[in-house]
């Protein structure tokens, strides 16, 4: 009589790009199954469960978590994986096998590997199948997940508020140096005067190429994250200029007013000289048609993006201007969740 065994593994990670970089492992796991099971269409944000042949699938994708369960009732091989983000910005992912007899890892976990850096093992006190991280998308309030190295993750995660902190600070001094240096050359070129041929050197036009430059340098007073990051350098928005004087409208008079020490109709005065409508994005209720589109995973748990600036009313990303956002009253800043592009409603 054969016994049920248990193989399994749960590992740290690394990822590079953080939630963007785990959609990829989750996309080159998808692929590897849709290399040996015929008509599997493309994976779409949720939860979801269908059958091919003897193949059964249930999974979950949304930002900075997957999850699959596959089971093939012919050849008796279940087996399920997982992908997710922690607060402090590291990974975990693993794999979990039911069977008769031990068996390896799953080779498509194998394939979503090759875009994450595996760290280690750890040993979960409680597993994170399937079923629990689906309850745990579903729910309203933050998971809790608890492993062998909980206080390890806390110190570090003391020890990244911190270094947020101080790079917030450096992220001022570098600004404030830049200006001041920008002063210097303004000044000197007005004492030699124009006889002396000097040009002034104007202030810096930036791309929106530049955006990791921009955010970094900006970090004190905006916070980008990596999905809008990403969003923009693949953007084909033209006016780069009107862009950045958003986030510049944002990190500074939106700050101010969000603080309560400047009015508010400071704020809607400076966004109408720029051309921008500024308010809230969509209803929560239409913006849970749209998938996760208006949705980020941040401070672990998912956060609506409920305000956007709107520039133009063409659908062409060229001329379509949207930065959508929302507040943290915590750092007392603006997240930027996504942009440039206009995301979908039920009138697009």
């Amino acid at each position: 009589m054969s016994t049920l065994s248990l193989t399994s593994a749960c590992h740290r990670a690394s990822v590079k790009d953080g939630a963007t970089g785990l959609e990829r492992a989750f996309k080159a796991l998808w692929e590897h199954l849709r290399s040996v099971v015929d008509d599997l269409e493309p994976p779409k944000e949720g939860i979801h469960q269908f059958q091919r042949q003897s193949r059964r699938f249930r999974y979950l994708y949304t930002q900075g978590l997957w999850a699959l369960e596959f089971d093939d009732l012919n050849a008796g091989e279940a087996w399920e994986c997982f992908g997710l983000m922690l607060e402090d910005g590291k990974a975990r992912t693993g794999w979990h096998r039911r069977g008769t007899k031990p068996g390896d890892e799953p080779l498509p976990w194998l394939a979503a590997c090759c875009e994450m850096q595996l760290e280690g093992t750890v040993e979960p006190k409680l597993w994170p199948d399937f079923l629990s991280l689906a309850i745990a998308y579903s729910s309203t309030t933050v998971p809790q997940i608890s492993s062998d190295d909980t206080e390890e993750r806390q110190s570090l995660i003391a020890e990244v508020s911190h270094l947020r902190q101080q790079s917030g600070e450096q992220s001022k001094k570098l600004r404030e140096l830049r200006l001041a240096a920008q002063a210097i050359r303004e000044r000197a070129s007005g004492r030699k005067g124009a006889e002396a041929g000097d040009v002034q050197e104007p202030a810096r036009a930036w791309k929106l190429s530049d955006i990791e430059e921009w955010a970094e340098e900006n970090a004190d007073r905006i916070l980008i994250m990596p999905r809008a990051l990403s969003e923009c350098r693949k953007s084909e928005y033209e006016n780069h200029a009107l862009f950045y004087q958003c986030l510049d409208l944002l990190g500074d008079t939106y700050r101010l007013v969000k603080l309560g020490q400047m009015p508010r109709e400071t704020l809607k005065e400076q966004a109408d000289n720029l051309g921008l409508d500024i308010g809230g994005s969509v209803d929560p209720s239409m913006a849970g048609s749209c998938g996760d589109e208006y949705f980020v995973r941040y401070g672990g748990r998912r956060r609506f993006l409920d305000q956007h600036l709107a520039s133009g009313s063409s659908r062409q990303q060229r001329f379509c201007l949207r930065i959508y956002f929302f507040w943290d009253d915590d750092l007392k800043l603006v997240v930027v969740g996504s942009a440039p592009k206009h995301l979908s409603n039920r009138f697009s």
